[in-house]
Order: C-alpha cells, then sequence, then structure tokens
C-alpha cells in the first residue's frame, strides 16, 4: 500500500511499510526515483514527513550537493518541529515553543531534548488508542 496526498500538484514523494525484517511498524518514505529518503516509526509523523517533503520540493542528482545538503536540513529541521505537539520536561518549553540550553538560547538545528522525544513517543502512543 502507497500513500500519496493530494496537494494539487503531482506527488514527488511516496509512503510505503517498510519491508525490512524488525521494521515493520516502520513507514519509508520515497523520492519520484523509487530512492529512499527517510524511514518512520508512525503514521503520523509519516504523513507530515510526506508534507514536507512534498512542500521542499524535488531530490534528485542532478541538483548540487549543497542544494542536497540543504534540502536535507530543511526537511530534518522540519521534522524536528514536529516534536513540539508536546512539552519539554527537561527545559520546560511549552507546546509550540523551542527547546533552550541553560543561556536561554535554543537549540541548534531546532533539535529537541531527549526527554521531550521520549514525551513524544507516548503521546504518538495514545494517539493510537
Amino acid at each position: 500500500m502507497t500513500r500519496q496526498l493530494d496537494l494539487g500538484i503531482l506527488p514527488l514523494f511516496y509512503l510505503r511499510p517498510s519491508l525490512l525484517e524488525g521494521q515493520e511498524d516502520c513507514v519509508e518514505l520515497y523520492n519520484e526515483n523509487e530512492e529512499l529518503v527517510s524511514t518512520i516509526g508512525h503514521w503520523w509523523m509519516a504523513d507530515k514527513a510526506l508534507r514536507i517533503a512534498n512542500y521542499l520540493g524535488s531530490l534528485t542528482d542532478d541538483m548540487p550537493s549543497l542544494t542536497i545538503a540543504a534540502w536535507v536540513d530543511s526537511f530534518n529541521r522540519r521534522m524536528n518541529r514536529l516534536l513540539r505537539e508536546v512539552s519539554c520536561p527537561t527545559c520546560e518549553a511549552g507546546v509550540g515553543e523551542v527547546c533552550k540550553r541553560p543561556s536561554e538560547h535554543p537549540l541548534y538545528g531546532d533539535k529537541s531534548h531527549g526527554p521531550r522525544r521520549d514525551a513524544m513517543d507516548e503521546w504518538l502512543l495514545r494517539k493510537e488508542r
């Protein structure tokens, strides 16, 4: 089964369940060239990843490496922002707020503290019920 979004444009990316042993619960994001872009552990996150990837546009071999690196960085930053659905027990950032270092500066790359990632895992598990 593959899952695509109707964005009014030709989709550049699509999702399908992982066929790898031990990762049967994971979802894989592929580009238009049938290349694996990312493996994601939950359908809710995978749907968000699909929207992000199609928003960012094509990722092809003829792009300069800097452009590919910028695409991957932008994709990862946007995926990291999904963790803001829950508050952070480490720095006490609320829902929708960025995690901060003790100096009050945001963590680099829109990253979140480990306990916030754990809280997101719990949130996703509750969402499945």
